[in-house]
């Protein structure tokens, strides 16, 4: 047992070596592999003078959004039509985030002005 062992190790061994490029052509494959590590996209929602900008979104599952408040004079709010989220957007600031984790369509609005309304469609 020990001896077939040894022989299979000894044929694995010169079988590396025969390789065009030798040994050093299974660590380049090794050590090149791409990361598999994947970083949830960000879209970013500016509060302006004419609305929110973008108006509509659409995005894949997992993305977060940023909003802000590029309006220096007001206070707005990003209000989720079905109480989902709810948050004040101070005067020339923010950011509020969220995170969307579901497919779905979410509709939002600003609670000081109901008229300026969003939407997120999460594909």
């Amino acid at each position: 047992m020990r001896r077939e062992i040894v022989i299979i190790v000894t044929l694995m061994a010169v079988g590396l070596l025969l390789m065009p490029g030798g040994c050093n052509a299974v660590m380049q494959k090794t050590t090149s592999m791409p990361s598999t590590t994947n970083v949830p996209p960000v879209v970013e929602v500016a509060y302006t003078a004419n609305g929110y900008d973008p108006a509509t979104l659409v995005v894949p599952v997992g993305t977060k959004v940023i909003w802000s408040n590029l309006i220096q004079q007001e206070d707005h709010s990003v209000t989720s039509d079905t109480g989902l989220f709810d948050a004040y957007l101070v005067a020339g600031g923010g950011p509020f985030t969220w995170t969307f984790f579901f497919a779905g369509i979410y509709h939002y609005h600003d609670w000081l002005y109901p008229q300026v309304t969003g939407t997120v469609i999460v594909e």
